[in-house]
């Protein structure tokens, strides 16, 4: 055998070694990192198995992974849950919001889309995506307010859906005025006028 085939041989057995290494003594990394390349792949299915493998330890990470592989695979329900018990594991992490208001959104429930964007807004105001999805739940629900359930509903609903509504346009404005700012904020400004024109 020539030097470099031996070479080129004991660099395969060292990284098989490695490889099962991490396998024995990190299999949740392993597992992530695999799923990770089954849902770039597109396979959404066998993604949310991998992650499950990990997940059994209560992790966040993994517990939004899978409610994101279901989200992809169209089980909005399933997702939803799965979004549910990441929050319980980081109440204060921005994407879990974000990834369980995209799931109302999906579901159709306008409102519950909205709180969630904003609990992600709170917690991240640099967002844009969030922003966005927020703007559109907010116009998706001003456009088609639900239908009342019974048509003798009292004073005291219709004032709280005319504050609710008040309040939805308001923080449509105040979104307006952030992207405003934003825009002129990254925007090249031009140097002060002079009041010598010579």
């Amino acid at each position: 055998m020539k030097r470099r085939d031996i070479i080129l041989l004991a660099l395969a057995i060292l990284i098989v070694i490695l490889f099962v290494i991490e396998l024995l003594f990190r299999p949740y990394a392993f597992f992530t990192s695999l799923g990770k390349e089954f849902y770039k792949a597109g396979k959404y299915e066998k993604a949310e198995e991998l992650f499950a493998k990990k997940a059994k330890d209560y992790d966040g990470t993994a517990l939004s992974n899978r409610a994101k592989a279901k989200y992809k695979e169209g089980d909005f329900e399933t997702s939803a849950e799965l979004g549910e018990e990441a929050l319980r594991c980081e109440p204060d992490n921005a994407n879990y919001h974000y990834d369980r208001g995209n799931s109302a959104f999906e579901a159709g429930d306008m409102e519950k889309a909205i709180k969630y964007y904003e609990e992600a807004i709170l917690r991240n105001p640099d967002d844009k995506d969030t922003r966005e999805n927020l703007e559109l739940a907010l116009s998706k629900l001003l456009s088609n307010p639900q239908e009342p359930q019974q048509q003798d509903q009292d004073e005291d609903k219709d004032e709280s859906q005319d504050q609710d509504q008040q309040e939805l346009r308001n923080i449509l404005e105040a979104l307006d005025n952030m992207e405003s700012r934003d825009r002129r904020q990254s925007s090249p400004q031009a140097p002060p006028k002079s009041d010598n024109w010579w």
